[in-house]
């Protein structure tokens, strides 16, 4: 993918990010007397999101390549995509739980125990395989939900509930990077196996090409001793035995003999492509493989890009929001989308 493509992609999912997220700083009416907004545009910002990261890394059903979906290198693709849809979803899910419990009636305390019971729901895949590199434990991890349950109402809940919330995000932007390392083992690896799936028919292919080739230019040659460059003929007997075998016996070459080397070239030529026409649907369904193999690289690297700028962005506005900022004008929301995408890139 070019950086031009890749930029325009990066600015599609920044965009989405900034609405979701300044839909969630106004919804978020705990923190400023009893205003309510309709959530729905929210939630569907979120949802649009999470959908556009697991089509990502779902792809459409493959057609060329499927029968290399079957190596061990695409199932552990498989495995931490999967994983990665995980965390994405449970980021989406939160903040839609966060903006829920801030424009529910409930008593602040019971919003703290309800975000709780939703931070510990949230983060049990966290801990499954493939699991990323945690800076913090499960004991550290129940310690903090508690602290989250323990406050009384849900801006001192979201405080406490930063610090998993960082860690969370920092883990799972380093595990899209393990994630690239798999998707090129698992590109590396599919891409070896077609090339010997189909060495026999691609070498065929080659020589035929650089016979059809040195045919092509036999025949210029030819044409150019006809127009009155002798040193011609010596080039093309270099790359023709039969008239090496005319030039070696030192008789001048007749009209006939040009005829009848024409001819041969002539019929060489159509050999070649007979056979070359034999062997096109197969090399017509190599490069249909590359093609197709190339797609599902592109797609996949889009949504990891798109992954980790959603939890980098999830994370920072969550900082801002877990120190009382609600004001957009001071929540520079654009701002961290676009520092999202610059460390990404």
């Amino acid at each position: 993918m070019s950086f031009g493509r890749s930029r325009r992609a990066i600015q599609v999912v920044a965009a989405t990010i900034v609405l979701m997220l300044l839909s969630s700083l106004f919804g978020c009416s705990y923190f400023k007397g009893n205003r309510r907004m309709n959530l729905t545009p929210f939630a569907e910002n979120m949802i649009t999101l999470a959908a556009d990261v697991q089509y990502g890394l779902a792809q459409k059903r493959p057609i060329y390549i499927r029968e290399y979906l079957d190596i061990p290198e695409a199932n552990t693709l498989r495995i931490y995509g999967n994983k990665i849809k995980k965390l994405v979803t449970g980021a989406i899910a939160y903040s839609i739980e966060v903006v829920t419990l801030s424009e529910s009636p409930m008593s602040g305390k019971k919003k703290c125990e309800a975000l709780a019971d939703y931070l510990d729901e949230l983060l049990s895949p966290v801990f499954e395989a493939p699991r990323p590199e945690l800076r913090l434990t499960r004991a550290d991890f129940d310690t903090m939900i508690t602290d989250v349950r323990a406050q009384s109402g849900l801006l001192g809940a979201l405080g406490a509930a930063q610090p998993l919330i960082s860690e969370v995000a920092r883990a799972s932007g380093e595990l899209t990077d393990q994630t690239k390392d798999v998707l090129d083992n698992f590109i590396m690896a599919s891409q070896a196996k077609m090339d010997e799936d189909n060495r026999k028919v691609l070498e065929t292919d080659r020589g035929l090409r650089a016979s059809q080739l040195e045919t092509v230019q036999a025949v210029g040659l030819l044409r150019a001793y006809r127009l009155g460059d002798e040193s011609a003929i010596e080039a093309l007997a270099a790359t023709e035995p039969r008239i090496r075998e005319m030039v070696k016996s030192g008789r001048k070459l007749t009209e006939k003999d040009l005829r009848a080397i024409e001819e041969q070239l002539i019929f060489k030529m159509t050999a070649i492509s007979r056979v070359r026409d034999q062997l096109a649907p197969d090399i017509k369904h190599y490069w249909e493989m590359q093609r197709e193999l190339d797609e599902l690289n592109a797609a996949y690297n889009t949504a990891l890009r798109k992954a980790r700028i959603a939890v980098i962005t999830w994370d920072r506005a969550h900082q801002r929001l877990a120190a009382g900022i609600t004001d957009p004008a001071q929540i520079d929301v654009i701002g961290i989308a676009r520092k999202a995408a610059k460390s990404v890139i």
